[in-house]
């Protein structure tokens, strides 16, 4: 039986293709009608490639709202939310560089943390959105979260909000453990260097599902959603899919941020802030101690006063997917008043 949703991401790649090879600029809009809201896929050029994204309502007069994915996510993971939000904002998701649509750093590179922050500035330059009187704001999930608080932190004047999804609390490592990881990305790396294609191993696309699901952090649906940008049906083999992730997006990035470090950055926040975490997240407790949570919210309290607001929702790490609406209403409130 044939899979609506692997023909629509091949009709999809198709369009993208072939709009490529005929348009001479490096930058180029193709519309599309997803299950949530109409969108245009954009490619936004940069010196190793391309930034792919997800662009609704390009409109130069209406509020600007640039969203950054989590680690090994896509933008696809904000279509569920980008639907109920207010149809007269522009929204553009992006797929980080190794990860989506974006292209892959070249081989001998590594990825940083501070990568991403190179990212948006560039983003942000080629829409024109960093024009003098003019302030965006900015959704970011997990790993993304804390790129779109490092970034509001460097250029709090030029943010008007931020919503954090499921972090409060950014991840960092103690000092003692620099060394170690250091030594592991240099072994990992090279080893990467020698075997491009390790790792890379092709995925049915129930085994692809299956492999999500084990995380209990996305339901069925979601992961069908992440998933038709997240992977490409090989040529050699129809029944069979390759991620398109970057393999190197899984080794240890040589340099963490300590928690002084953090701490630093985030004295600077000006903008408005809305944490929304979920209940049911394993971030919370497993990945980042309670008590860390409890530290960074006094601190960003003590910082903002007011402008900070941090709420708990029934849901997992992917709150925004599995159940955006149970938080859409309080977004959309936030980011209109």
């Amino acid at each position: 039986m044939l899979n609506l949703s692997l023909i629509r991401i091949y009709i999809n790649r198709s369009h993208l293709i072939l709009n490529k090879a005929f348009m001479s600029k490096k930058f180029y809009e193709t519309n599309h009608i997803n299950l949530y809201s109409p969108y245009k896929e954009v490619e936004i050029p940069v010196p190793w490639g391309h930034i792919a994204g997800k662009l609704w309502n390009n409109d130069l007069k209406s509020k600007k709202v640039l969203c950054v994915h989590g680690w090994l996510d896509n933008a696809n993971s904000f279509d569920p939310l980008i639907s109920l939000l207010p149809q007269n904002i522009t929204f553009l998701a992006i797929d980080l560089s190794g990860h989506g649509k974006s292209s892959h750093l070249p081989n001998g590179s590594q990825y940083y943390f501070t990568n991403w922050i190179f990212e948006l500035a560039r983003v942000i330059k080629f829409m024109k959105w960093d024009h003098e009187n003019e302030k965006i704001s900015l959704i970011g999930h997990s790993m993304g979260a804390g790129v779109c608080l490092l970034y509001a932190s460097l250029f709090a004047d030029k943010i008007e909000k931020c919503v954090s999804l499921d972090v409060v609390a950014p991840y960092n490592y103690p000092v003692d453990k620099c060394y170690d990881i250091l030594q592991q990305s240099l072994k990992m790396n090279f080893i990467y260097e020698n075997d491009p294609d390790i790792g890379d191993k092709p995925y049915t696309y129930d085994n692809a599902i299956k492999r999500l699901l084990e995380f209990q952090s996305l339901n069925e649906k979601s992961a069908k959603i992440m998933l038709q940008r997240g992977m490409t049906q090989n040529i050699d083999d129809a029944n069979t899919y390759k991620m398109n992730r970057d393999i190197r997006l899984h080794y240890k990035t040589p340099m963490y941020f300590s928690d002084d470090h953090w701490k630093l950055f985030l004295n600077k926040l000006k903008c408005p802030t809305y944490v929304i975490l979920g209940k049911n997240s394993h971030i919370k407790g497993e990945i980042i101690s309670e008590a860390k949570y409890i530290e960074y919210e006094s601190l960003l309290k003590k910082i903002l006063g007011s402008k900070f607001l941090m709420k708990e929702y029934p849901g997992t790490h992917h709150l925004h997917m599995n159940t955006p609406e149970l938080i859409a209403q309080s977004i959309t409130q936030f980011l209109t008043s």
